[in-house]
C-alpha cells in the first residue's frame, strides 16, 4: 500500500513539471506579445473643409520595441461616451450606417505595416468630403492594431488587438452654429473647514459644430480679494465639446490655511467659445470656509475687545464725574433707581456740562506740562516721565490697548485684501489628474508679456525644478522666467503652500556640483546643498524671500 502512494506521488509530480515544460515558451510569447509598445503622431488632426475638397496628410508609426511589429490600419467613427471625454469607438456600424460619414470619406491603405525596430513608418491618407456633405462637426478615428480588423460585425478580435488612435475633428463649411452654455457650475460642498474645495462644471453645445471653450474660474473671498485662477482648457487640444452632448470639468482648489480668510467665497467662471464669433457665457457658485475652532477663538478675542472697550467708557466716565463734583457711586445709585421709583423726582437730578465731556483729557494735559515746566536735571525729568506714566497708568493702558485694536483691524484689512495669496489647482479626474499651481500661473501672465530671448542656450544633461518658498506669490515664476532669458531650461516649477524661508537653496547631487556652483552665481551666490537622496540628473532650487523683490 505504502509503495504504491509513493509511485502515485512520482507520478504526478512528473507529470506537473511536464506541465510546466509545456507551458513556458507559451508563457513566454504572450509575455513578449503584450509587452508591444506602439505609438502614433500626431494623436489628433483638425481640419476645415468645403463640400467637396480634398484634404491630405500622414500619420507617424512609431515602433520602439527591439523588434519588427506589424500594425494594421483601420477608421471607425466614433462618438462621445460620457461626459468625461471618452469616445466610444463604432466598430460595429454596418456599410449602411458608414455611408454618408468621415469614416467612408477618410482614404487610407488597410493592407498590413510593417514596422521595423527602432524606427518610424509615414502612412498618407486623405479626407475627400463629398460635395453633399452635411455642414458642421464629423468626427472618426484612424486605429492602429496589432491584429487585422474584424471580418463579421462582431467586435470581439478588435477587443483582443492592441491599438492606438489618432482622432480626426472635420469641420465641412456651410451654415454653422456655434451656440453653448453653462448648463451647471457647482462646488462639491457649500460648507467647508479649510480653503480646499472641488468644482464640477458642465458645458453643453447646443450648436452643429465642436466647440472648445476656453476661460477661467477665479475665486474671490468675501472682501473681493481674488484668492486663485482655475485655468480652463488652457494649451490643450483635448478640451473639444461635440455638438448636442455636454462635456464636464473637473477641478480643485487648495489655497493657504489662514486664520483671517474666512467666511462666503464667490466663483466665477467666464468660457469664450467660437471661430467665427467670439461668445461667452458666465456663471457663478459660492461656498463658505467656516474653521469652527478658529471662529470660536475669533469670538473669544471680539468678546474681549468689546469687554475692553466697555471698560475704557466706565473709566472715563468716573473720571470725568469726579472731576465735575459729582460722586461716581451717588449718580450710579440714581440712575439704577430711577426707573422704579417716583419719590426721586423731587431729587436733584444728575446734570452733567457738555464742556464737562473733555474735562479729564484737559486736567490731565495741564497736570502734564506743569510737572515738566519744572527745571531739572535729566535724571529729575526721567524720573517725572516715569511718575506721570504711573500716576496715569490706567489711561496708558487704554490708549496701548486702543492701538493695538486699530493696528489689528488695519493688518486685518489688508491681509484679507492682499491678492498675493499662493494656492493650488488640480485639473482633470482623479484617475488624470494635472497640478497647476499658483506659480505656474503667475508664469503663464508674465510670460506672454515678455518677449526677450536667450542669447545662448545652456547644454543641461540635467532638469531643473523650482519651488517657491518665499511665502510670495510669483518668486519662483519670475526665477524662472530670468533662468530662462539666462539659457537655462526649467522643467517644473511648484509652491509649498505656508513655507517661508529666507535664503535661496540649491539642492544638487554631488555629480552636478560644477552645475549646482553656476547656477549658484547666476543666482548672486545662492545656498548650495549637496544631497546623495537627490536624483543624479535633477537640480532644484527652493527660491526664498531674498529673492522677493
Amino acid at each position: 500500500m505504502i509503495s504504491i502512494l509513493k509511485t502515485s506521488h512520482v507520478l504526478l509530480l512528473i507529470t506537473l513539471a511536464a506541465l510546466l515544460m509545456a507551458l513556458l515558451p507559451h508563457s513566454s510569447s504572450a509575455q513578449s506579445q503584450t509587452s508591444q509598445t506602439i505609438s502614433v503622431s500626431p494623436t489628433l488632426f483638425e481640419m476645415k473643409a468645403a463640400p467637396g475638397q480634398v484634404w491630405s496628410s500622414e500619420l507617424r508609426i512609431v515602433n520602439v520595441n527591439d523588434y519588427d511589429i506589424v500594425v494594421y490600419p483601420q477608421v471607425v467613427n466614433f462618438q462621445p461616451l460620457d461626459e468625461t471625454g471618452r469616445v466610444n469607438l463604432l466598430f460595429n456600424e454596418t456599410e449602411a450606417e458608414i455611408r454618408d460619414t468621415l469614416a467612408s470619406w477618410v482614404q487610407i491603405a488597410t493592407e498590413p505595416v510593417t514596422v521595423p525596430q527602432q524606427q518610424t513608418v509615414t502612412i498618407p491618407f486623405s479626407v475627400a468630403a463629398p460635395a453633399g456633405a452635411q455642414p458642421g462637426g464629423h468626427y472618426a478615428a484612424i486605429l492602429i492594431g496589432t491584429r487585422p480588423p474584424a471580418s463579421g460585425s462582431g467586435s470581439s478580435q478588435v477587443q483582443t488587438a492592441q491599438f492606438v488612435s489618432s482622432l480626426l475633428f472635420v469641420r465641412i463649411d456651410g451654415e454653422i452654429v456655434e451656440q453653448g452654455n453653462i448648463r451647471e457650475f457647482r462646488t462639491s460642498k457649500i460648507i467647508v473647514p479649510n480653503p480646499e474645495v472641488g468644482f464640477e462644471l458642465r458645458f453643453e453645445n447646443t450648436g452643429n459644430v465642436y466647440l472648445q471653450p476656453q476661460g477661467d474660474i477665479i475665486i474671490y473671498n468675501m472682501w473681493g480679494a481674488e484668492r486663485g485662477v482655475i485655468p480652463i482648457n488652457h494649451q490643450t487640444h483635448y478640451g473639444r465639446v461635440v455638438q448636442n452632448s455636454i462635456r464636464e470639468f473637473i477641478f480643485s482648489w487648495k489655497g493657504e490655511t489662514t486664520f483671517l480668510d474666512i467666511g462666503r467665497y464667490t466663483a466665477v467662471a467666464t468660457l469664450g467659445y467660437g471661430e467665427s464669433s467670439k461668445n461667452f457665457v458666465t456663471q457663478e457658485t459660492s461656498f463658505w470656509i467656516i474653521p469652527y475652532q478658529q471662529i470660536a477663538i475669533a469670538l473669544i478675542i471680539i468678546a474681549g475687545i468689546f469687554f475692553f472697550i466697555g471698560w475704557v467708557v466706565r473709566l472715563y466716565i468716573r473720571r470725568m464725574l469726579i472731576l465735575a463734583g459729582i460722586d461716581p457711586a451717588s449718580a450710579q445709585t440714581r440712575m439704577r433707581r430711577a426707573p422704579q421709583t417716583l419719590q426721586l423726582r423731587t431729587e436733584s437730578p444728575v446734570h452733567i456740562e457738555p464742556s464737562s465731556i473733555f474735562l479729564p483729557i484737559r486736567q490731565g494735559v495741564l497736570d502734564v506740562r506743569t510737572r515738566m515746566r519744572i527745571p531739572a536735571s535729566l535724571s529729575h525729568k526721567v524720573r517725572t516721565v516715569g511718575q506721570i506714566i504711573f500716576a496715569y497708568r490706567l489711561f496708558c493702558v487704554a490708549v496701548l490697548g486702543v492701538l493695538l485694536i486699530v493696528g489689528g483691524v488695519w493688518w486685518y484689512i489688508t491681509s484679507v485684501s492682499n491678492e498675493d495669496k499662493e494656492y493650488e489647482v488640480t485639473i482633470g479626474n482623479p484617475d488624470a489628474s494635472v497640478s497647476v499651481s499658483s506659480e505656474e500661473v503667475f508664469y503663464q501672465s508674465i510670460k506672454a508679456a515678455n518677449s526677450q530671448s536667450p542669447d545662448t542656450q545652456v547644454t543641461q544633461n540635467y532638469t531643473i525644478e523650482v519651488i517657491n518658498r518665499s511665502g510670495t506669490l510669483g518668486v519662483a515664476a519670475q526665477l524662472r522666467l530670468e533662468l530662462e532669458v539666462d539659457g537655462y531650461t526649467v522643467s517644473s516649477l511648484k509652491t509649498e503652500i505656508g513655507e517661508s524661508t529666507n535664503r535661496t537653496v540649491i539642492v544638487f547631487h554631488p555629480s552636478q556640483q560644477e552645475h549646482a556652483l553656476a547656477l549658484s552665481q547666476a543666482l548672486s551666490g545662492a545656498l548650495l546643498s549637496a544631497s546623495e537622496t537627490q536624483p543624479t540628473d535633477a537640480i532644484t532650487i527652493f527660491a526664498g524671500t531674498d529673492l522677493a523683490r
